[in-house]
C-alpha cells in the first residue's frame, strides 16, 4: 500500500556473508533489533552492538569471535550464542546481562568459567533451595550453559 508506514525492523539473519566485523552491518544501528543472526562469518569482536537494548536473541556461531567487548550491558538479551568461536583462556566477566536465559559456549578453547561469576552473583540461589522453592527474589534467570567441547577440567560453585 502506498504510503504506508513501513513496520520496524525487528530481526536480522545475515548467514555467511563473509562478514569481519559488526560494523559492516548499517542494520545495527537501529534500536528496533530483537534478534540477530550473524552465524558463519569471520566476525572477530561484538564490539559495535552494545547500543540495542531491545535485543533478546544473539547468535554469532560459527565465528571468530575472541572478545565479549560489545556483549557486555545488553539489559534485554536472553539468548546468546556464541558456539564454534574463538574464545579461549578464562571467559571474560559477563556484566551486564540480566535477562539472560540460555548461553552456548560451545566448541571454544575456554578453560576457566571465571567470568560466569560476574552473570551470576551477587545471588547465586544456595543449597537451601530446591527444585520446588521459587528463587530468590534476584536471582538470575540463566538455565541452560553448553559448555560442550571446551578445555574446561573442573567447574567449581
Amino acid at each position: 500500500m502506498a504510503g504506508a508506514a513501513a513496520e520496524p525492523l525487528e530481526s536480522l539473519s545475515l548467514i555467511g556473508r563473509g562478514l569481519t566485523s559488526c560494523s559492516q552491518v548499517p542494520e545495527l544501528q537501529l534500536p528496533t533489533l530483537a534478534s540477530v543472526c550473524l552465524h558463519g562469518n569471520d566476525i572477530t569482536s561484538t564490539e559495535g552492538i552494545s547500543h540495542l537494548t531491545r535485543l533478546q536473541h544473539l547468535n554469532l556461531s560459527s565465528n571468530a569471535v575472541d572478545s565479549l567487548e560489545g556483549v557486555q550491558g545488553l539489559p534485554s538479551l536472553a539468548i546468546l550464542n556464541l558456539s564454534s568461536n574463538r574464545l579461549a583462556g578464562a571467559l571474560p566477566p559477563l556484566r551486564g546481562l540480566p535477562n539472560l536465559t540460555h548461553l552456548n559456549l560451545s566448541y571454544n578453547g575456554l578453560t576457566s568459567l571465571q567470568g560466569l561469576h560476574a552473570l551470576l552473583s551477587p545471588s547465586t540461589p544456595t543449597a537451601a533451595h530446591t527444585s520446588h522453592a521459587a528463587p530468590p527474589p534476584h536471582a538470575h534467570p540463566l538455565r541452560k550453559l553448553n559448555l560442550k567441547h571446551n578445555l574446561i577440567s573442573s567447574v567449581q560453585a
